[in-house]
């Protein structure tokens, strides 16, 4: 009976030391695991920062040479306004003298600017207008129904103000209900004496430019 005892004392004892390896074997592997997690989450970190910090920094080189650009721009426009040089197309555009592009001349469905000068332009080209109907765009919408035509073109931008100088702007159509129902972008040089308008054909018919 003693032989008994002592071999079951010998195996319960030898069951608790595997229990307690078992324990210890997975106190080890949690440990190990959340070491593992908590070196992968500082890697993490550490990518994420850094690509947050490279993300300001094109952030910033970007808007530093937008702004350089803008200055460029700037510069250069307002030099070549107080030089007087005129652009080249000051002595390259097509001539059109039309009264009935006048905004006190009344309107008709046939007339559209998508026939020459403008037929063979894809993109656009030099005009001067001369003449009693006038010689530049007007600078607000003068309605529908006039100038030739049902749509009536003007010019929603600024002038160029400096002998030489170019400025973009938008033409816009009034049609019907909408005051700038359609729109083009178009090009206006100061040639010191006269302005020249780069534009391209009508985007709807039946749409012309007026002038004043």
């Amino acid at each position: 009976n003693r032989n008994v005892l002592k071999n079951d004392a010998i195996v319960n004892l030898s069951e608790r030391e595997k229990n307690q390896n078992v324990q210890r074997k997975k106190f080890y592997n949690r440990s190990s695991a959340s070491f593992v997690t908590a070196i992968i989450a500082i890697v993490i970190g550490i990518i994420a920062f850094a690509f947050g910090l490279s993300a300001l920094i094109v952030a910033l080189l970007v808007r530093a040479t937008v702004d350089s650009n803008l200055a460029s721009n700037s510069t250069s426009s307002s030099s070549s306004g107080s030089s007087g040089t005129l652009s080249a197309a000051c002595s390259a555009y097509t001539t059109i003298d039309d009264p009935t592009r006048s905004i006190s001349a009344s309107g008709y469905a046939l007339g559209c600017d998508n026939t020459a000068p403008f037929s063979n332009q894809s993109i656009g080209v030099w005009i001067r207008f001369i003449g009693t109907g006038g010689s530049t765009l007007p600078l607000s919408s003068p309605g529908m129904n006039l100038c030739g035509s049902t749509g009536t073109g003007w010019y929603a931008g600024t002038m160029p103000s400096s002998t030489g100088q170019i400025t973009n702007g938008t033409a816009c159509f009034t049609w019907y209900s909408g005051v700038c129902r359609a729109s083009v972008s178009i090009r206006v040089a100061n040639c010191d004496s006269f302005y020249i308008y780069f534009l391209p054909p009508a985007p709807i018919c039946m749409a012309r430019y007026c002038t004043i």
